[in-house]
C-alpha cells in the first residue's frame, strides 16, 4: 500500500515533540491497515482496525490479528505504547514484549469495550489512564508523554495499580465510571453521510495525526448531487451519528459542504490548504487549540503568542 501524507505545517513554537521538520504528519488509516506489529522481542501480528472514541475522535486502541500463534485472538494495543510508525518498513513497534500479549485480557470485537475493561487491560501492560485530564490524553497531548514504567513481567495486583496512579479525583468526577464510547474505525467505512437538506455521500477512510493518534478529517465521497468528489471533512463538523442507520448527520446543508477541501491521495495538502478552505462551523482551528494547551502548562516565562 502506498503511503499517503498530509503534510501539516505547525507554527515553529509548536512543533510537537518527536515531528518530522517541524511538519506534523497526517496519515491515512487505510494505510496502516494490515501493517506488522512488532514487540520488543518478535512479531505480534497484523494490525486490522482501531478503536475511537467518539467523544474527542483519538484512536484509543489498535486492534492487531495476532495470528496462528495465539490461535487467532484479537489483541488490543494503546498508542501510549506506539513508538514512531516506521512507514518504509510497513511496521508498527510497540514496548511491549510477546509474552504480555500473550497474557493480555481477552478482548471480543462483537461485544461493548467498557470502562472496567479498560482499566483491567491498562493495568495488565500498567500503562497510565488517559481518562480525567483537560487534554485528549489525559493530562498530556501526546500518548508517548505519558508515563509508562520499563517494561517487564512483574505487573502489580490491579487494585494496587489502580491506587498507584491516583486516578480518585477522576472517580469522584464520574469519569472513572464513565463507559467510554469506542467504535471501529472499519465499522465507520462505508458509513452514510447526510446534511440536514440530502445525502452528501458515504465514508472511504479517516485521516489521523501520527502524534497524538487524533482523527482530524473524515473521507468522503460525494454521490451523484455533485459529481465524485473526496472532501476532507473535520469531526467537528457532525451534528451527530445514528449508530443503529449508520449515519452521519451534518450541521450544514449541502451548499456548505462544498467548501470542504478536496482529498487527492496521489497530492500533498499542507497547512495553507486547511486555512484556505476553512470549514464551516468549525472553529477555533485544531492545532490553534493544541499549541495554546501546550502554552498553558509552559512556565509564563516561556510562553510566546502564536502566529500563523
Amino acid at each position: 500500500m502506498g503511503n499517503r501524507l498530509i503534510n501539516a505545517k505547525v507554527p515553529a513554537h509548536g512543533v510537537p515533540a518527536g515531528s518530522y521538520e517541524g511538519k506534523t504528519m497526517l496519515r491515512s488509516l487505510n494505510d496502516i491497515q494490515d501493517y506488522a506489529m512488532h514487540a520488543t522481542d518478535g512479531d505480534i501480528g497484523h494490525l486490522r482496525d482501531v478503536t475511537f472514541d467518539e467523544r474527542t475522535w483519538v484512536v484509543r486502541y489498535l486492534v492487531v490479528d495476532a495470528g496462528t500463534w495465539l490461535a487467532n485472538r484479537q489483541v488490543l494495543i494503546s498508542p501510549i505504547g506506539i513508538a514512531p510508525i516506521n512507514w518504509r518498513e510497513q511496521s508498527i513497534p510497540v514496548s511491549i514484549t510477546r509474552q504480555q500479549v500473550e497474557r493480555s485480557p481477552a478482548f471480543d470485537s462483537l461485544q461493548p469495550l467498557t470502562r472496567e475493561h479498560e482499566i483491567e487491560y491498562l493495568g495488565h501492560y500498567r500503562f497510565p489512564f488517559y481518562w480525567g485530564g483537560t487534554n485528549i490524553w489525559g493530562s498530556e497531548t501526546y500518548p508517548r508523554d505519558l508515563k509508562v514504567p520499563s517494561v517487564g513481567l512483574d505487573i502489580p495486583p490491579f487494585n494496587l495499580l489502580r491506587e498507584e496512579q491516583g486516578d480518585f479525583p477522576a472517580r469522584e468526577s464520574g469519569v472513572m465510571h464513565q463507559d467510554p464510547a469506542l467504535h471501529s474505525a472499519i465499522g465507520l467505512k462505508g458509513c452514510r453521510v447526510v446534511a440536514s437538506d440530502g445525502d452528501v455521500g458515504h465514508v472511504t477512510d479517516l485521516v489521523f495525526d501520527e502524534d497524538t493518534w487524533a482523527i482530524r478529517y473524515l473521507v468522503v465521497e460525494t454521490t451523484d448531487w455533485w459529481q465524485a468528489h473526496q472532501l476532507l471533512i473535520a469531526p467537528q463538523s457532525i451534528d451527530k451519528i445514528d449508530w443503529g442507520d449508520i449515519t452521519i448527520n451534518l450541521s450544514m446543508v449541502r451548499h456548505e459542504v462544498k467548501a470542504f477541501p478536496h482529498h487527492d491521495p496521489s497530492v500533498k495538502v499542507d497547512r495553507h490548504d486547511e486555512v484556505g478552505a476553512a470549514q464551516p462551523h468549525v472553529s477555533p482551528d485544531y492545532w490553534i487549540v493544541e499549541v495554546a494547551r501546550e502554552e498553558e502548562q509552559q512556565p509564563s516565562s516561556l510562553r510566546k503568542t502564536a502566529v500563523m
